[in-house]
């Protein structure tokens, strides 16, 4: 249910549901890319404090596993506020055959306005 709250606007209840799941069952560790990086962008979203703490852990969870890597790509630009990644990420998600997780992105990606992003105007 994590990913529908996400869906639905409601990072905080999805962040707080995955903090709640038991990590000691075989479904969370089959799943635990997809877990990794979900969690990483309800963190994003919700503001949690660790958000800073899971990033990194989702990029190194989700290697190999190219859809859970671009959600985990997509939770890091979030954070860093790069909306210039969203392109890229929409475009490898489509080509992936992704259809939900690139129009996600690109419904994330306008969020940003039209103001510089912290990485350009450095």
């Amino acid at each position: 249910m994590t990913g529908c709250r996400l869906h639905d606007d409601e990072p905080s209840a999805a962040f707080e549901a995955r903090a709640e799941a038991d990590s000691d069952t075989l479904y969370a560790w089959v799943f635990r890319q997809w877990i990794a990086a979900v969690q990483a962008e309800a963190a994003v979203l919700a503001r949690t404090p660790d958000v800073r703490a899971l990033i990194p852990i989702a990029s190194d969870v989700t290697a190999g596993n190219p859809i859970a890597s671009g959600i985990a790509a997509r939770a890091a630009a979030l954070h860093r506020g790069d909306r210039y990644a969203f392109t890229g990420l929409a475009e490898a998600f489509d080509r992936s055959g992704a259809a939900y997780q690139a129009e996600r992105t690109r419904v994330l990606s306008s969020r940003f306005d039209d103001s510089p992003t912290p990485a350009a105007s450095s």
